[in-house]
């Protein structure tokens, strides 16, 4: 039974955000042992969803020892990746309505969630994908995103609220949720002194640091 069964990622821009998402789908495709399993990568629009979709073929394209290519059936035509081990699949869809009714996941990860705050059935959509994955004690959902443009909105301000109430310990009961939130905290942020605008903290929230960004 798996302890921690969320995880919610707020990560900025051009940090390997979707990059992330792509391995850890593999990661857990690598570690699952339910025959038949089905997997997602949610992307809020066809081009995010086919650029997860992408990374993740490239991983397996990339390993020099060839084992990856052996275990995983890269299916261009269905946007979809099979574990030849076991009959899993991980699937790669657009989040809407009609594609994401009845799924049944052991594990799904919804990529740039903060641009469904706009979409009107988004939070109905999530409680689908979470009510498909009660059966399964190992599954797990996680959510990975940069921040909003503009004020948090909808289901997106809903779950970025629990994460930070998760997060500073005011949210306690039932907890299956780890945040990981790359984020100053509120004083630095609304503080009269911009504390955040000193280059020297910058390091705080950039975990891609050396790798696709620089402090430049």
């Amino acid at each position: 039974v798996r302890q921690v069964g969320e995880v919610f990622i707020l990560v900025p821009k051009k940090n390997a955000k979707t990059t992330s998402a792509a391995a850890i789908a593999l990661t857990f495709m690598l570690m699952n042992k339910r025959r038949n399993a089905d997997m997602l990568i949610i992307g809020p629009t066809q081009k995010i969803s086919d650029v997860a979709f992408e990374q993740a073929r490239g991983m397996i394209e990339a390993d020099p020892d060839g084992y990856l290519q052996k275990r995983f059936q890269v299916q261009d035509h269905k946007k979809q990746i099979k574990d030849r081990t076991n009959g899993a699949r991980l699937m790669v869809r657009t989040f809407g309505m009609d594609v994401l009714t009845g799924a049944k996941p052991v594990f799904a990860l919804i990529d740039e969630i903060h641009l469904l705050g706009t979409i009107p059935y988004a939070a109905d959509v999530i409680r689908q994908i979470r009510g498909g994955m009660m059966p399964f004690p190992e599954s797990v959902l996680v959510m990975i995103t940069t921040q909003s443009d503009h004020p948090p909105a909808g289901a997106f301000k809903t779950e970025l609220q629990y994460a930070r109430g998760v997060r500073d310990g005011t949210i306690t009961d039932r907890v299956r949720m780890l945040p990981v939130l790359y984020e100053f905290p509120e004083a630095m942020q609304t503080g009269d002194e911009k504390v955040w605008q000193d280059p020297e903290l910058w390091h705080m929230v950039t975990p891609n640091l050396g790798r696709s960004i620089s402090i430049d």
